[in-house]
């Protein structure tokens, strides 16, 4: 059975696995009882709150935990930890909105990308003031992932639908943000997207990385619900937390990188009524490397940024890219704050970077 989950694994399949116990470096891991629940898992007892499990991934394999469960009355929460750090926490008690509400609920964690070789303790449990649900689903998936800017593959591989990979083997350049004017902060099932839009996303945040070292990392909050979704819509379908018809999984909200602190989606300036007032507080010339990084994907459609970040950004890419005009007419033209449709208002927190959803239909402001 664990050379059988192991090629499951290893073949990128996503299915409920049932895991066998194998030697284990790490001593988290190898305290973990380690069950093998098939299709689902044992009813916890009082005495009993966790249920835990040892996960593998290879080098450069991204996985994706998820939890199933039908019992709604209780309170249920799935954790993983590796290298001694809690690396992500799902609970159904998270403040910003998604409970468990009734139905069917699915916990799902980030995608956990790893450098090299690593071993994953994953953890479902409930806490000691509420009954355990009881039967569950735990779902394990993996996939490939290539930071590019342009997706690899056939179209159907591109519109893939992942979890927001994380780095946790090496130096994490993303941080989940907690403040936000308009997002109150973002959660693991609000963090899916198609592989060509986290592809290329993750490509131009590598490159900014690499080229400005001491930048802490970008925080993150709004991509697309689990569910293919607008997030928030699956708790009113009135007024999901953005406009319905967007964040499908080819949208990201992501902070500004600032030209000093945390790089969170906080607002950067003075404003009012959602738009910048006075000046604001970004690195402009970080901020234009980046979105010229994302500029080079085929995917981009559109880069919605605050009026007053905006100039700021086109008059910094005029002076670092003065010896290629077709890259600053290109950035030009994706970054737009103009316009009812476009608009920029609200933004002074956070851009928001748009990827077509299918084929090209038209790009930019115009």
């Amino acid at each position: 059975m664990a050379r059988f989950a192991l090629a499951c694994l290893a073949a990128a399949i996503v299915a409920a696995i049932s895991l066998s116990p194998v030697p284990d470096e790490t001593a988290e891991a190898a305290a973990c009882p380690f069950r093998a629940p098939g299709n689902h898992g044992e009813r916890l007892t009082s005495s009993k709150l966790t249920d835990c499990f040892r996960v593998r991934a290879r080098p450069g394999q991204l996985t994706t935990v998820t939890v199933t469960f039908d019992n709604t009355a209780v309170d249920m929460n799935l954790r993983v930890i590796q290298g001694g750090r809690v690396r992500g926490l799902s609970d159904c008690d998270a403040p910003i909105g998604w409970g468990c509400t009734g139905g069917r609920e699915t916990l799902s964690m980030y995608g956990f990308l790893a450098r090299t070789a690593t071993v994953y303790r994953v953890e479902v449990f409930a806490y000691a003031h509420n009954p355990f649900p009881g039967p569950y689903r735990l779902g394990i998936s993996t996939a490939r992932f290539n930071a590019s800017a342009a997706c690899n593959g056939l179209a159907r591989y591109c519109r893939q639908r992942l979890a927001f990979p994380v780095p946790w083997n090496g130096a994490s350049y993303f941080h989940n943000d907690g403040v936000s004017g308009a997002n109150t902060g973002s959660l693991p099932q609000y963090r899916w997207g198609q592989r060509r839009a986290l592809e290329a996303f993750f490509y131009a945040a590598n490159f900014t990385a690499r080229r400005f070292a001491n930048e802490p990392p970008l925080g993150m909050v709004d991509i697309g619900g689990v569910q293919a979704r607008t997030p928030g819509f699956e708790l009113s379908p009135q007024r999901p937390r953005h406009p319905q018809g967007t964040h499908l999984g080819n949208d990201l909200d992501v902070a500004y990188y600032r030209r000093a602190g945390a790089n969170n989606a906080a607002p950067v300036c003075p404003n009012s009524g959602g738009y910048c007032t006075g000046p604001p507080r970004i690195d402009a010339r970080v901020n234009a490397f980046f979105i010229s990084k994302l500029v080079e994907s085929p995917h981009i459609r559109i880069i919605i940024v605050d009026p007053r970040i905006g100039r700021m950004i086109e008059a910094a890419a005029r002076n670092m890219f003065s010896a290629d005009p077709d890259l600053v007419r290109r950035i030009e033209r994706m970054v737009c704050w103009g316009g009812d449709e476009i608009g920029g208002r609200f933004h002074h927190h956070h851009m928001h970077i748009s990827f077509f959803f299918g084929p090209p239909t038209g790009e930019g402001c115009a």
